[in-house]
């Protein structure tokens, strides 16, 4: 702090001002050490990181002590910031369900609306359809997979004039509105495709907590039913298509635990119309994650590189989970009631 005992106004941004930089780590270095018990008060880190690096995003040139001192919070807010929502997997999805459960129920009652909402508009014909799974593909430049000829393909195709009339027909589309319930709307019949839902640091990391850890863990009440003694499969018994988080980026969270400014959870739904209705295929769900703005302040960037980390699929590239396993994966956590969380174990 000795070095912001005098700042020049011209190392400021336009976003503070000295006086609130000085008040601020004078808040800081007081409520540090805890006068009362002569201990450190860890719990104040957290806030020691956020602080240091909004002025090294801001005001790099405002103190030099500011790198080593991010750099050491860095590597404390690494540990503390993951086991404030628990130490292993038992702990951190008990906490999750508990934290979260009443936002991943609205997460899935909003999945299974759109699901089950009628179809109210023709469909388009299957050799138009792009599925999900091609869809990602194309987006991540991998191989298509070859798609079978079927006969009212080739018809259509050859056949012109057809092809003109197929070419306005109207796709079916996701989630609607109520009309009955939305009649002060002046197009209560247009479809909802988007959802944001915006929450608090602690949700993000217990709903990531869940995201990463419910494949292996069951339902106490599923778990008593079929006799207590059954444990749930592993990862490496059915393959990574059985989890949402798959082991590489399992890894990359565990190198870099912490998620930052802005950071975001994306759930993408598509529908798959060449698959029959009831089909678990029909629907998947592609889940993408972003740090938020996780990059190091201490390092230049270039002037057009973007603030946050961009998106980036939880499960492998081009393989998403059907919605029917997403359901099944986080049914046993989202609460149904409050005081009546499913009470999840640990194999």
């Amino acid at each position: 702090c000795t070095e912001l005992e005098t700042i020049d106004p011209s190392l400021c941004s336009e976003v503070t001002k000295p006086v609130l930089v000085q008040k601020r780590w004078a808040k800081l270095k007081g409520e540090l050490w805890d006068k009362k018990h002569n201990n450190w008060d860890v719990s104040k880190l957290p806030e020691i990181y956020d602080a240091v690096k909004f002025d090294l995003t801001h005001h790099p040139r405002l103190a030099a002590s500011f790198v080593p001192l991010y750099q050491v919070a860095n590597r404390i807010n690494n540990v503390i910031i993951p086991n404030e929502y628990g130490w292993d997997q038992r702990s951190r999805v008990k906490i999750g369900s508990v934290v979260c459960g009443r936002l991943m129920r609205k997460l899935l009652i909003d999945m299974s609306n759109t699901v089950s909402v009628e179809p109210q508009a023709e469909e388009l014909p299957s050799w138009k359809l792009t599925t999900a799974v091609q869809f990602l593909r194309r987006l991540r430049g991998l191989p298509e997979e070859p798609v079978a000829s079927t006969q009212a393909n080739t018809a259509v195709v050859t056949d012109s004039e057809d092809a003109d009339a197929e070419e306005y027909c109207q796709e079916a589309e996701f989630a609607g509105l109520d009309p009955n319930l939305a009649g002060a709307l002046r197009s209560p019949h247009r479809r909802v495709r988007t959802r944001l839902y915006f929450t608090s640091e602690s949700h993000i990391q217990t709903l990531m907590n869940v995201l990463r850890y419910c494949h292996c863990v069951k339902d106490a009440r599923t778990q008593s039913q079929s006799g207590g003694d059954s444990t749930s499969t592993s990862s490496g018994e059915k393959g990574t298509a059985d989890r949402i988080v798959c082991p590489e980026v399992e890894r990359r969270l565990r190198v870099q635990p912490i998620f930052d400014y802005l950071t975001q959870i994306v759930f993408r739904l598509y529908e798959d119309k060449r698959q029959p209705q009831k089909s678990p295929e029909r629907y998947r769900v592609e889940v993408l994650f972003s740090p938020g703005a996780a990059r190091d302040p201490s390092v230049p960037r270039a002037v057009d590189a973007s603030e946050l980390e961009p998106l980036e699929p939880l499960h492998e590239p081009g393989r998403p989970l059907t919605y029917a396993r997403l359901q099944e994966l986080l049914t046993p956590f989202s609460a149904s009631s409050p005081g009546k969380q499913s009470t999840p174990q640990c194999p």
